[in-house]
């Protein structure tokens, strides 16, 4: 096997894949600034539409705020969780660097 694609890579992935599962209740307790410094790092890296990462993160921690942003996203499934991440589009801003294109691939 290609070492680029070796077998000990391909276990690891297929682990993380496998055993992803998702969260829909959460214990009240604040996650460390550190934690999420880390996880928004990771974050940064994910793929984007010609590599636009027209993306902003806003971290909310204000437990009325996330009331009231469970009020425009009732379907939300975030019960209980004492930080919310929201992530969104920079539309202007991807217009900006990427042109016609950039504008119509983020939506």
């Amino acid at each position: 096997m290609n070492e680029q694609y070796s077998s000990s890579k391909f276990s690891v992935l297929s682990e993380i894949i496998m055993s992803r599962r998702t969260i829909r209740d959460f214990e009240d307790k604040d996650v460390p600034r550190d934690v999420i410094v880390k996880i928004l790092d990771v974050a940064r890296w994910s793929p984007s539409g010609s590599n636009l990462q027209d993306w902003r993160f806003v971290i909310i921690r204000d437990k009325k705020l996330i009331k009231a942003l469970k009020m425009f996203s009732p379907g939300w499934i975030g019960r209980g969780s004492p930080t919310v991440i929201v992530i969104c589009s920079d539309r202007k801003w991807a217009y900006e660097k990427g042109g016609i294109l950039g504008g119509t691939l983020c939506t």
